[in-house]
């Protein structure tokens, strides 16, 4: 036999003489069981993946959150502590064109401590004002002209000009203002760095008084509390509770520091931030 005849021979009448490969595949029981077990893992997978976003989100949160509210708090704290005394109201020498509500309301009425609600207090601080900014070693402070002292010769003897700064929340914002006095007459030469503040949304038809915006100290904040304590002759603290009654404009005369708390949460409400700190003045 001839080799092409030996070939066809091996080919046609022994087929079976060349392996075959076998075809693997998924049959109909394999496949359902696979598709039952991803109906399991999927869900828990996807619970897992949205539980982990949400600790991510949260955690985020709280940290930004906790960052920008000491930031404000310290921001406060500082201007606190140089200021002279807790006010309850604005003296008379003090006018705001805006007010609390912006309803061009001015005058001693304007401002109160109490605020609105027991959420949303104002916190009214007096200071000595200077010539140059807080920060600045050279600054000097401002002296009024009056005539039981000489401006040339006696002028350290003059008493002292003040400013207001005002802290309160509207609209979840929560905002510090400053009023400054352009009534009273000054010795000459001095110039104070202190600028009066109005509502930074208020764009058109400014009042001429207003000279710089509100300082935007901290968003989405729900609540701004302030509690005023005055310290015992044995050291103890009683908090004055009638601050937030009593319309006496002397009340908050014998505080010697405040707690502060600011509140804040999340746009949609889902996570929340508290923090307190406490605020003493070292000037009388």
């Amino acid at each position: 036999m001839g080799k092409m005849q030996k070939r066809w021979f091996m080919l046609h009448i022994h087929p079976t003489s060349y392996p075959h490969h076998k075809q693997h595949g998924l049959t109909i029981v394999e496949l359902t069981i696979v598709l039952i077990l991803m109906g399991i893992l999927l869900p828990i997978l996807f619970t897992f993946l949205v539980n982990t976003y949400k600790d991510v989100f949260y955690l985020d949160y709280q940290v930004q959150s906790t960052s920008r509210t000491k930031l404000a708090l310290s921001f406060i704290e500082d201007n606190v502590r140089i200021s002279s005394k807790f006010l309850s109201s604005m003296p008379t020498v003090f006018t705001d064109a805006y007010g609390p509500h912006d309803t061009g309301s001015s005058g001693a009425q304007a401002w109160s401590y109490k605020g609105d609600s027991a959420t949303s207090r104002v916190l009214i601080s007096e200071s000595y004002a200077t010539n140059a900014r807080a920060f600045n070693a050279s600054r000097q402070p401002i002296y009024i002209n009056t005539p039981e002292f000489n401006c040339t010769t006696q002028m350290y003897y003059q008493p002292q000009l003040t400013y207001i700064s005002l802290y309160f929340l509207k609209n979840n914002v929560l905002y510090r203002r400053v009023l400054i006095d352009t009534t009273t007459a000054l010795c000459a030469g001095n110039t104070q760095q202190q600028k009066r503040s109005c509502p930074p949304y208020i764009t058109s038809g400014r009042d001429a008084s207003c000279q710089a915006n509100d300082e935007v100290l901290m968003t989405n904040v729900t609540a701004f509390t302030v509690q005023y304590y005055e310290v015992t002759v044995d050291g103890t603290s009683n908090q004055i509770d009638a601050s937030y009654t009593s319309t006496d404009p002397t009340v908050l005369d014998a505080a010697d520091y405040a707690t502060v708390t600011i509140t804040s949460s999340s746009k949609n409400g889902a996570v929340k931030n508290s923090l307190t700190q406490r605020m003493t003045k070292v000037n009388s």
